[in-house]
């Protein structure tokens, strides 16, 4: 039951973001936070690198090459892999690790946009979007 709710979190922000949802014009990376968030509570890294692919295949479904997929896959595997070891395993360790992700994602794809208010706005979204799910799933797991 915690990993469907875990593929279910994860599959449906991917297709939300793949829709194109967008914020009073700013378009946060849902999938992104749901890899971050969903690291910290897949059970093993099988679980947490099938979230990764599955979120890759939602929004590139269809045949070519793109970075931005292939730098989202990287960022996840290694956000899957640092969530086991990170000793702040709650949720000071989940805000942390979506700043960096998404700064790594950024710095791959297009280092000029961070100095944006561009970047500022997606960043605080991609942190709030992690923050609702973290609380989501904590709240879901509770006592289980």
């Amino acid at each position: 039951m915690k990993f469907f709710s875990l593929v279910l979190s994860v599959g449906i922000l991917s297709v939300i973001q793949s829709y194109g949802f967008s914020v009073f014009g700013v378009a946060p990376n849902l999938a992104l936070a749901a890899i971050v968030t969903s690291s910290f509570f897949a059970a093993d890294f099988f679980e947490g690198f099938f979230l990764v692919l599955l979120s890759a295949l939602v929004l590139k479904f269809g045949s070519g090459f793109e970075t931005g997929i292939l730098t989202f896959t990287l960022i996840g595997a290694m956000v899957v892999v640092a969530a086991k070891f990170i000793p702040w395993r709650y949720f000071a360790g989940n805000l942390i690790t979506i700043v960096i992700a998404v700064l790594i994602f950024y710095a791959f794809l297009n280092p000029g946009l961070i100095l944006s208010l561009v970047f500022a706005k997606e960043l605080f979204l991609d942190i709030v979007v992690s923050s609702l799910i973290f609380a989501f799933l904590y709240f879901l797991w509770q006592d289980k």
